[in-house]
């Protein structure tokens, strides 16, 4: 319907501009006065280029804790406290609650999930999406190395066909940022080739793009601790492969046991006692390589903890094959990304998010929450991490 496509144009708008001016004006300054020389070179470069509406495609390279975060949410409000449009997108959900007003670049710019070499996003001029884009002055995607040059390169044609512009992302100024020292795109079964190859640098798209560094670690800086000064120099020594082939781990990172059972101690000290702490709880983390790793600790620190299980089971039926495929083999699939057929939870245990359930009230895949109540159909958690700490969640049975 015409008017229900209107009404939610100027929804979508009104949102984006809904901002107040004055309070978005001192924000920018405020940063603006606090940037080093790096900060501040890149953020007069962009907003140089909006100001001549000139367009162009800039990437922040940002290792962690030199303020990449910072320096975007300046240009955000800075734009907004004119009265035009920015968009603070990024690829990831948790990545994309750090930006102001910030949502993932498949929500707003409408990103096909199945993406392929030659696809559209599916927004046009005539719908909401399409009327907010052409008013649009800014676009922030961070968190790009993750995403497959293909997103980057249906954003490109699109907004080519919707602005009728025949120039990189139809002359909007778009700023990527990231950092090459992180995951890169997953391809299922790619080899090395293969994911360099899904990389936006290997896009037709790089070189128009004018790139900017920040290598002042501010966070260190600001916290003067010489431990976090070696930490960072050792990551980034790796990241950037200067450390050689054999990685030589410092003795201070590393626990004197090769037993898993220790390692679960050294990580969750009196877990009986202390998982009641929330705090103490989003502290700490084991990162397994594999799901068959996590699995086989995940059953040794919940049979730790002390109260009853419940354990929750998935459809286990298939819609037209359910002669070929019976329930038994069914029950034996778990899939990267999704529960495991049978799930075993308890009160007090934290528990992860795999959807994007509320992004815009911060409950997004990757948030760690703690379990406060089991019912049939419905998981109560409380938020542990991410934007909305405390704050709780209902978690119903949901087809994936």
């Amino acid at each position: 319907d015409a008017s229900l496509e209107r009404n939610k144009g100027q929804t979508i708008i009104s949102e984006e501009l809904n901002f107040d001016k004055d309070k978005q004006k001192s924000l920018a300054d405020k940063a603006l006065n606090m940037m080093n020389k790096e900060q501040e070179e890149f953020f007069n470069v962009v907003k140089n280029a909006i100001d001549a509406n000139e367009g162009g495609l800039f990437f922040l390279d940002a290792p962690g804790g030199t303020g990449k975060t910072f320096v975007l949410n300046a240009l955000l409000s800075s734009v907004r406290s004119e009265g035009s449009i920015a968009l603070g997108t990024a690829i990831s959900a948790v990545a994309s609650k750090l930006l102001a007003n910030g949502s993932t670049v498949h929500s707003k710019l409408k990103v096909p999930i199945q993406i392929k070499e030659n696809s559209f996003c599916s927004f046009s001029k005539n719908d909401a999406t399409g009327k907010l884009l052409m008013k649009t002055k800014l676009i922030i995607i961070d968190e790009v190395s993750m995403g497959h040059k293909h997103v980057y390169e249906a954003i490109d044609r699109t907004l080519r066909e919707l602005n009728n512009i025949d120039k990189p992302v139809g002359n909007i100024t778009v700023v990527f940022a990231g950092d090459w020292r992180q995951c890169l795109p997953i391809i299922p079964n790619g080899s090395e080739g293969q994911i360099v190859d899904a990389c936006l640098k290997f896009s037709y798209l790089w070189k128009y793009v004018k790139v900017f560094n920040l290598k002042e670690n501010m966070r260190i800086i600001l916290s003067d601790s010489e431990e976090a000064k070696q930490f960072s120099d050792f990551l980034l020594s790796i990241g950037d492969g200067t450390i050689g082939d054999l990685i030589s781990m410092p003795v201070s990172l590393m626990t004197e046991t090769e037993k898993t059972q220790e390692l679960i101690d050294f990580v969750f000290p009196n877990i009986e006692r202390n998982f009641r702490n929330r705090q103490w709880l989003s502290e700490r983390a084991i990162l397994c390589p594999t799901n068959a790793e996590a699995d086989e600790i995940n059953e040794r620190v919940s049979a730790m903890l002390p109260g009853e299980e419940k354990i929750y089971k998935s459809c286990d039926n298939t819609d037209d094959y359910s002669l070929e495929f019976p329930s038994e083999f069914l029950n034996t699939i778990n899939l990267p990304g999704m529960p495991p057929h049978k799930l075993i939870l308890k009160k007090g245990m934290p528990v992860m998010l795999l959807r994007n359930l509320d992004p815009k009230n911060g409950h997004c895949n990757g948030v760690k929450y703690v379990v406060t109540c089991m019912a049939d159909h419905v998981i109560e958690v409380i938020s542990i991490s991410g934007t909305n700490t405390g704050k709780k969640l209902f978690i119903p049975r949901i087809s994936l």
